[in-house]
């Protein structure tokens, strides 16, 4: 695979953690486009990254919300376990507001990251997108989303005990050592979902329209 192509995809996901709104979107445009031209899916990506220096390990926040979905905080799950990542929830009192705020939150190689967190915020968008296209209430939306969540759960989550590459369990044993001794983070606490069972049934059929082996950014965008 050209090392000069992958290297520049991999600077163009980097600048999608920027502060800026137009530079980040119009970097992510920019690398999932790189990708589907040149065929190049997030596995190839993946793998292409394993012979190369993944970069160090750290944890990165995304922007601090007042609410976190369930259907939200399993996402970030199957992406990090898709990418050898590991994922976490961080909270902080909003001084002004007076009530805690909430973000997901990352580890990993600093290639295996930005990845990660990309295709993360894009999925994430295109999934509600969909389900505010498809339903007016909140209640059926979250279940929506939810059914696609678990469908794609029942996907990509690996069986680390038998179906992870070798190489992609050192990696990810080393994220959770890091995660441990750097650290410090509190047991979390789910709450009960009501699913609405009509709207969860059709997020779990639109499921197989999402993958994390092709280039969903494009559509997650509207390109």
């Amino acid at each position: 695979m050209n090392s000069k192509l992958i290297s520049k995809i991999n600077k163009l996901m980097a600048l999608t953690s920027s502060s800026n709104e137009h530079e980040s979107a119009k970097a992510a445009e920019m690398a999932f486009k790189l990708m589907e031209e040149n065929g190049i899916t997030t596995q190839d990506l993946n793998i292409a990254n394993l012979e190369e220096d993944l970069g160090p390990i750290k944890n990165e926040n995304l922007k601090y919300k007042s609410q976190l979905c369930t259907w939200e905080k399993n996402l970030a799950y199957i992406i990090a376990d898709y990418f050898d990542c590991c994922t976490y929830i961080s909270s902080k009192w909003h001084s002004y507001k007076d009530w805690k705020i909430y973000s997901v939150g990352f580890v990993g190689h600093e290639s295996n990251r930005i990845t990660a967190i990309t295709m993360y915020e894009w999925l994430r968008k295109a999934i509600q997108r969909e389900a505010n296209k498809k339903f007016s209430t909140y209640a059926y939306q979250q279940s929506y989303c939810l059914g696609i969540v678990i469908g794609l759960s029942e996907k990509y989550t690996k069986k680390r005990d038998n179906n992870s590459n070798e190489a992609g369990l050192v990696i990810y044993d080393e994220v959770k050592s890091w995660m441990k001794n750097n650290m410090t983070l509190g047991e979390g606490k789910s709450r009960a979902v009501s699913i609405l069972s009509s709207a969860y049934a059709s997020g779990r059929a639109d499921s197989g329209n999402y993958s994390l082996n092709r280039q969903f950014g494009l559509k997650a965008i509207g390109c």
